[in-house]
């Protein structure tokens, strides 16, 4: 079995007269980006075990690791932290099959939203349906995971809340997108609010208990009196 590097030089496919070799790739290739393919390709049949099924021989699985080259180079996945965001994505798929170069490059493109203390898409819908319930009066007692989610969610529902479900949906996708932006620009995001005390609601049990002790003192003498 060959490596990536030793193929993209080679035909890709037999050697007959009619054959025509694809388009150049367009970025060039660095030996160590040749090296991630085929490391990666290794991973991908440890974790898909159907993979055989994607090839009806060893030629087109060797064609498919050129082809897979091209595309990752030309879709700008050339960074070992990329090719291990896909290949995390990839543990967490259900599916015995490999994927598509396609599939996995979009892998690969996902943001690390944690990382810039954002819910991921998956989770957003149900982040601002938490959100929902503190968002009117209590928005300080909500437990946001970063001053980016609180300017996310209260935003959103400042412009969306009363909006329909199609506008919201996208409002979402694109407040997000927004808010990743921000995050990598350095944006000074708003504080997190923090509860403000109502004074007017609080007891001093200090002074309470004085009070009450003068009123049972006042009321003792009054009876002594009578005596």
């Amino acid at each position: 079995m060959k490596s990536v590097a030793q193929l993209i030089n080679q035909p890709l496919i037999g050697r007959e007269a009619s054959y025509s070799p694809s388009e150049p790739i367009k970025q060039p290739i660095e030996p160590k980006i040749a090296m991630f393919v085929d490391r990666l390709f290794l991973r991908l049949k440890a974790i898909f075990p159907a993979w055989r099924n994607a090839f009806d021989s060893e030629q087109t699985y060797e064609e498919a690791k050129v082809y897979w080259l091209e595309a990752l180079v030309n879709n700008g996945i050339t960074t070992a932290e990329q090719f291990k965001r896909g290949l995390a994505q990839a543990e967490l798929s259900t599916s015995p099959f490999l994927p598509s170069v396609g599939q996995f490059i979009s892998w690969c493109q996902d943001e690390d939203y944690h990382a810039l203390g954002l819910p991921n898409e998956a989770e957003l819908a149900g982040r601002i349906q938490q959100f929902m319930g503190y968002a009117r009066y209590e928005e300080h007692a909500f437990r946001y995971r970063s001053p980016a989610e609180y300017w996310l969610l209260s935003t959103y529902y400042r412009h969306n809340w009363n909006k329909p479900e199609d506008v919201k949906e996208m409002a979402m996708r694109k407040l997000l997108a927004e808010a990743v932006e921000k995050v990598k620009a350095g944006f000074n995001f708003p504080a997190i609010p923090l509860a403000i005390e109502d004074k007017s609601l609080s007891l001093d049990i200090t002074d309470v208990t004085t009070r009450g002790m003068e009123k049972i003192r006042k009321v003792l003498r009054s009876n002594n009196d009578r005596i």
